[in-house]
């Protein structure tokens, strides 16, 4: 919701989980810079959390693997075992 009250402020809300915050800036233009900004903010944030994540979950793949493969060295082991008794 965009409002330009009369002495030349320009009144909007933005959203924050389940809050409305509403701001005003000195001038339509001032404020609609400010939207932009906020939405390239946004969108930056959430460019960069992706990218922590992605990097988590190959961390965590590269983890599975090497647990895997203790897996399979220990059943080797094991089949050693057995096989010598």
């Amino acid at each position: 919701p965009l409002e330009q009250l009369p002495d030349g402020r320009f009144r909007f809300a933005v959203y924050d989980d389940s809050r409305r915050i509403v701001l005003e800036a000195r001038s339509e233009e001032l404020g609609k810079e400010w939207i932009q900004r906020m939405e390239e903010e946004r969108v930056s944030t959430l460019k960069e959390k992706t990218n922590q994540l992605n990097s988590q979950v190959q961390s965590q793949k590269f983890q599975i693997s090497e647990l895997e493969r203790q897996v399979e060295n220990f059943k080797l082991v094991e089949r050693d075992r057995d096989g010598a008794l």
